[in-house]
């Protein structure tokens, strides 16, 4: 439901945009067909028509589409339509056992801390890769244009590394850029409620219809898929890239609530990082982490 509003939603924008219709290479309005042009004649542009490549959010989607690929057809084992499990373990995917080996074996191990960012870029299947890609395609471009490519890029891939850290302190483990995606909504979320003070009446109850439309949708998909998704990961990035937003605003958020959002945020990331490190749900983890250090030192 999410995914096909925001659809109709661009949809409906190219087609008032253009006069009534979408442009077609054959129209006789030179006006018409140079905006035809630049659409390319292909779907993708007259659907996603903010979109470009060269952007944070097109690279971001450059490499999820190549570290797919990688994952499917070079990483053994080969699942060619989707990456197996242990394909996407070796590329990178959230463990929080050898996380926490990093703590215990830091030179065996560090590389292991690779696992709190590489998940934004890891799928399970196509369908994964293609919702996460839908919400990026759709709402990554506006927001980078109005935040600009650093701020943009920092909250999306913080709130990707929040979710990651919460979700592996409660030893769930997921994958996909999820939890970038629910701290790109929670973006929005911060910006409205920063500026609430000073929208009229009609604004706040367009708004309010909307955030409550938003969270029946997000809770709908949640509940629906209960024992499938990763819910740690979505709140963790949903509560990192609310406070993150305000954080870094310095337009309209007042300084004592940018003081407080950031010392959550780093509150927050340092307690998962504690769990993660110093206090693993396995209590033999200690023991893994010294096994698994042996039988690497002796493949090389």
């Amino acid at each position: 439901l999410v995914f096909s509003s925001v659809m109709a939603a661009n949809l409906e924008a190219g087609y008032a945009a253009h006069g009534g219709r979408l442009p077609s290479p054959w129209d006789d309005d030179e006006s018409l067909r140079d905006q035809s042009l630049r659409y390319g004649g292909f779907p993708f542009d007259r659907i996603f028509p903010s979109f470009t490549w060269r952007s944070v959010i097109g690279v971001t989607v450059a490499v999820q589409l190549i570290v797919y690929i990688v994952s499917c057809a070079i990483v053994t084992p080969r699942g060619w339509v989707a990456p197996s499990n242990l394909a996407n373990w070796k590329l990178g995917s959230s463990d929080s056992i050898q996380e926490a080996c990093a703590s215990e074996f830091p030179f065996a191990y560090w590389y292991e801390l690779r696992r709190m960012f590489v998940p934004i870029f890891l799928h399970g299947n196509i369908l994964h890769i293609a919702l996460n890609l839908y919400f990026e395609l759709s709402a990554g471009p506006d927001m980078e244009a109005q935040f600009g490519p650093f701020r943009f890029a920092l909250l999306f891939f913080a709130s990707g590394v929040s979710g990651n850290l919460l979700s592996d302190a409660f030893a769930t483990n997921g994958v996909g850029a999820s939890t970038s995606c629910y701290g790109i909504i929670a973006v929005s979320f911060a910006s409205l409620a920063v500026q609430w003070g000073g929208l009229s009446s009609e604004q706040k109850q367009a708004a309010q219809q909307r955030v409550m439309q938003t969270v029946g949708f997000l809770l709908f998909w949640e509940l629906m898929n209960w024992n499938v998704i990763d819910h740690y990961g979505h709140g963790g990035g949903f509560l990192g890239g609310f406070l993150l937003a305000v954080a870094l605003d310095k337009q309209h958020a007042k300084p004592t609530w940018r003081m407080a959002s950031a010392v959550l945020f780093g509150f927050m990331a340092v307690l998962c990082a504690l769990k993660i490190f110093f206090f693993h749900q396995e209590d033999n983890w200690k023991l893994i982490c010294a096994q698994r250090a042996a039988w690497y030192s002796a493949q090389q």
